[in-house]
């Protein structure tokens, strides 16, 4: 191949911008969401694994022993 050619091949293609520019802020924004609730349900699960593990530590005792 002569050097033009390959040359040629090499050469990157102008990279036209389709993407609107408000689709970065929408990006963040969801994975800002996304982030949020992974927050929050793994609080409450949190608090949930508290509560179980005193009520493993405090047994009912119903026959007043």
């Amino acid at each position: 191949m002569p050097w033009f050619h390959l040359m040629h091949l090499l050469v990157q293609p102008e990279v036209a911008v389709d993407a609107p520019g408000w689709a970065p802020i929408l990006f963040a924004g969801g994975a800002f969401i996304v982030v949020c609730l992974v927050l929050i349900l793994m609080w409450r699960k949190l608090r949930q694994s508290e509560q179980w593990r005193d009520d493993q530590e405090t047994p009912d005792d119903d026959d007043g022993r």
